[in-house]
């Protein structure tokens, strides 16, 4: 199994040793950029979208972007680190999967230096899994505002798809429901009544 060997701690020069397979793909993408980063601490790193920038720009705004970046991904820095003390209880693959769940939805790790591109971070890209904040943020940006208690309470209800794997105790949705509910409900509800 192919692994990294990271500094995550605030205070100490320990290092992590961390199985890569044992992490989602956004989470791996952040460990083999913390691997990469020429400093010890924790610093800033970026973070592209999947799609071109011009596919996220509502279509009322786009003439007040310059035309020549609009095909091409947007990048952004990313900091927002946590504490994570040397005496935690928390695992490091805990720890890094917490991580991923608070980058910005739509936006992968991909490396320690705005010019870096790493081909490992792909799979990154492919992360097909939500958590409850990120679910209401997605559903956001399609036009339905809710809030996370109300997407909690169609849950309950089974008006929503239902968690499809778990990080730790954090719930995760799959992207892929999550938009076939928000876009043909119909079919969505068809698909949980199916004969099996």
């Amino acid at each position: 199994m192919p692994a990294v060997s990271v500094e995550l701690r605030f205070d100490s020069d320990h290092r992590d040793t961390i199985e890569l397979d044992e992490l989602t793909p956004l989470a791996r993408a952040l460990a083999e950029c913390l691997e990469q980063r020429p400093l010890r601490n924790l610093a800033t790193i970026w973070l592209q979208t999947i799609h071109p920038t011009g596919d996220l720009i509502p279509a009322d705004e786009i003439h007040f972007w310059p035309g020549e970046n609009l095909d091409e991904p947007h990048r952004i820095p990313w900091s927002d680190w946590t504490e994570y003390p040397t005496d935690s209880t928390q695992t490091a693959v805990a720890y890094l999967e917490e991580l991923a769940r608070r980058l910005p939805i739509g936006y992968h790790p991909v490396g320690a230096d705005f010019l870096d591109s790493m081909p490992k971070t792909q799979a990154a890209s492919e992360e097909k899994l939500l958590t409850r904040d990120q679910t209401v943020e997605l559903l956001a940006h399609h036009g339905r505002q809710i809030t996370t208690a109300t997407w909690s309470g169609y849950v309950a209800r089974n008006e929503a798809p239902q968690p499809v794997e778990y990080v730790g105790r954090t719930p995760m949705w799959s992207r892929d429901e999550i938009t076939l509910w928000q876009t043909d409900r119909a079919a969505w509800k068809a698909r949980q009544h199916k004969p099996v």
